[in-house]
């Protein structure tokens, strides 16, 4: 018995027009179906009005948009501010992307140098040490939380480490919090306060010990 060959039903584009942003084409096919596709997509895949489609060139065409749209999602994201590989993941995750939509929108940021998850730590710990006083645990807690690597964060932070930094940082706090609760006549001992403050700040007790001690030494000498 001779097996007919299954017969293929052809999509066709009935209509092709222009959008008011003039940077994209409303296209509309036989079945009603109505698509909003960029001009980059058009050209690539020769689309114009009568054109025949099967469903696997429909459903490549649909996934060739989503990757031009996930790639716009992902610029407009880091333009604002730098971000993580993980936050950039998820951002596009929120907005419904498919994995390997993402995953290809993720490698053409990192391709062309928009994402830079060991630059970002970088910056990042640079700043936070510097500007905001933070300790080492504070800021490996932070990175740690927006999906930084762990290898990265450890590479990133040995640097800090070695310095004297995160010690300056401290004493400078100290100093600042013990003139404040100076104020106060309610506080017994103000060292203990100045001690448990640099511990909510993150800081390890080695660290808080040689402030506390270098304190105790100016306030003698004084």
């Amino acid at each position: 018995m001779v097996k007919l060959a299954k017969k293929i039903n052809l999509l066709e584009v009935v209509s092709l027009k222009t959008a008011k942003d003039g940077k994209s084409c409303i296209l509309q096919l036989n079945t009603n179906e109505v698509f909003n596709l960029s001009l980059d997509v058009v050209a690539k895949f020769k689309i114009f009005k009568g054109k025949k489609l099967t469903q696997d060139e429909l459903n490549a065409l649909i996934k060739e948009q989503k990757i031009i749209e996930a790639k716009n999602t992902a610029l407009n994201y880091v333009s604002v501010n730098p971000r993580t590989r993980h936050q950039v993941q998820q951002k596009l995750a929120k907005a419904k992307f498919d994995p390997e939509v993402i995953d290809t929108a993720i490698k053409f940021l990192e391709d062309f140098g928009y994402l830079d998850d060991y630059k970002f730590a970088k910056e990042f710990a640079d700043n936070s040490i510097k500007t905001k006083k933070a300790s080492i645990l504070k800021i490996k807690n932070d990175l740690f939380a927006k999906g930084v690597d762990k290898e990265i964060i450890e590479s990133v932070l040995s640097e800090l480490q070695d310095s004297e930094v995160e010690l300056e940082n401290a004493l400078s706090l100290a100093k600042k919090k013990l003139r404040i609760i100076s104020q106060s006549k309610k506080q017994k001992n103000p060292l203990e306060s100045v001690g448990q403050y640099l511990f909510r700040k993150g800081y390890d007790w080695d660290t808080i010990s040689r402030v506390l001690e270098a304190l105790r030494n100016e306030f003698e000498n004084s």
